[in-house]
């Protein structure tokens, strides 16, 4: 089953929509990997830089998510044979893959560690404990040290030192009450070492919080936020700092606002928005600066975008 978020996408809400300006994906200025439906029947990957365009997933009838190596050479993302979800990493130069996970559960959303070590994705192998972690070669495959109950979305520090994620008040009481039909609507942000100590909240009783993104300068942290868990038929980007202090929305558009992602100046994010309608819409690629303004469609073509990510400027060369 895949994860909530990612149903998510496919929700459809009747809400007229605001007119935005639109730029070209070169206005961003960066390097960034998103998906899209852009061939009829295959859900791909594409890498956007100021060269053009390139398709690199086409091995892979339904490829998602995904995320740059901290060296800029591969990419980890989720794709979907034979009804399993599992996690991959292709060159993309080489447009060699390899698999890292190889199993009967549903395997989501990888992030790669700022050490390119090490790959944490979400699963649905445990009930409890969500996150995993495996090597970028494919082994060693284990928990996070710190069981996170229910889904939880997750990012690392840019010193590789701590982790933000998304979790209910269980994963700090044990004796907390669970959701009556199964459904937590309140989710925090949280921060802890990567051993699973120094467990502290970032954000209280501000609604679900989900897919949080450390900014380059370890300063503040970005994510979607709902306060309507129940039918998440709208998602807004919001920013705090790491301290808690300084909680803010960036985005005032109809439909779901997610997966938000910093530009390596820390001034401005990308995202996507899954407009509300009544039929097939399209998810747009969007960015906004930090201080709220700004907000823009990036425009990749007609079939728009999802699930973007950014090639840091640290790229190492061949």
């Amino acid at each position: 089953m895949r994860s909530a978020i990612l149903c998510a996408v496919c929700q459809l809400i009747t809400v007229s929509v605001i007119n935005l300006q639109s730029v070209s994906g070169k206005d961003v200025q960066s390097e960034f990997a998103y998906t899209s439906n852009r061939i009829k029947g295959q859900t791909g990957i594409y890498l956007h830089s100021n060269d053009g365009e390139r398709f690199v997933s086409d091995a892979f009838t339904v490829a998602e998510a995904p995320s740059w190596s901290p060296d800029g050479r591969k990419i980890a993302f989720q794709a979907k044979t034979e009804d399993r979800w599992d996690i991959y990493v292709i060159d993309v130069d080489t447009r060699k893959h390899i698999q890292l996970t190889d199993d009967a559960y549903g395997d989501f959303h990888p992030v790669w560690s700022p050490s390119g070590s090490t790959i944490a994705f979400y699963s649905d192998r445990s009930t409890e404990a969500r996150i995993w972690l495996i090597e970028s070669d494919g082994t060693n495959l284990r928990k996070f040290p710190l069981e996170i109950p229910g889904i939880a979305d997750f990012s690392w520090s840019p010193d590789g030192g701590q982790v933000v994620f998304s979790a209910n008040e269980r994963v700090m009481r044990q004796d907390a009450p669970r959701p009556e039909f199964g459904i937590d609507s309140q989710k925090d942000l949280f921060i802890a070492s990567c051993d699973g100590t120094d467990l502290r909240r970032v954000t209280k009783g501000v609604g679900m919080a989900m897919m949080p993104s450390w900014s380059p300068d370890g300063k503040q942290i970005v994510f979607g936020l709902t306060t309507q868990p129940a039918s998440l038929s709208e998602i807004q980007i919001h920013v705090v700092n790491i301290d808690g202090t300084g909680l803010r929305r960036l985005t005032n558009r109809p439909g779901q606002c997610m997966c938000p992602k910093w530009l390596p100046d820390s001034a401005r994010v990308i995202f996507y928005n899954q407009p509300p309608s009544t039929g097939t819409s399209t998810p747009q690629l969007m960015c906004v600066s930090v201080d709220g303004t700004g907000e823009a469609v990036i425009d990749v073509g007609e079939s728009g975008g999802y699930f973007p990510d950014v090639r840091s400027q640290s790229r190492t060369k061949r």
